[in-house]
């Protein structure tokens, strides 16, 4: 085993950005991670680029008025980071559970997935990642999945594409 390398950081930097930005009520933050993607929830509209999920996460996601946020905290856990630097992808397979906490609901969790995330170095062509959720534990939340947008050409349905900086693109939740 090798020791922790530049594209392990940045992709571990990746899967950690959606759960800061959503815990911090930042959705137009959020909207980025997804600028380059088209994002399905199940029995949803496609939602098409930043602004669309961003105005989803705005609609369906409680944000307290006190400090803005939704007063979770989303844990990753047991990241698996597969990382083929030759052909310039990489896996990473994780579980988040979600911790809430409100004046008047005490600290629990509120809900649990598994994802696994597929990323591609970006490169002068512009190519871009995928990476698709594995469904949520029984008693949570429909599940999110999404597809990318291609130049225009779509792929699986369970794939994702999302628009962050840096040399790797990520999927994030």
């Amino acid at each position: 085993m090798s020791g922790i390398t530049e594209s392990y950081i940045e992709i571990m930097n990746l899967v950690y950005a959606y759960p800061e930005r959503i815990d911090a009520g930042d959705f137009a933050g959020v909207g980025e991670l997804f600028a380059d993607a088209v994002f399905e929830t199940e029995g949803g509209q496609p939602l098409v680029g930043s602004r669309a999920v961003q105005e989803n996460f705005e609609r369906w996601t409680r944000r307290y008025p006190d400090d803005g946020t939704p007063k979770t905290r989303h844990c990753i856990h047991n990241p698996i980071v597969e990382i083929d630097e030759a052909n310039g992808s990489a896996v990473v397979r994780y579980y988040v559970t979600v911790f809430q906490r409100t004046p008047d609901f005490p600290l629990q969790p509120v809900w649990a997935n598994r994802y696994e995330d597929r990323f591609v170095a970006r490169t002068a062509a512009g190519v871009m990642p995928t990476g698709a959720d594995s469904g949520t534990c029984p008693g949570t939340s429909a599940p999110i999945s999404c597809r990318p947008r291609l130049r225009g050409r779509e792929e699986s349905p369970s794939e994702i594409l999302c628009g962050c900086p840096g040399d790797w693109k990520d999927a994030a939740r």
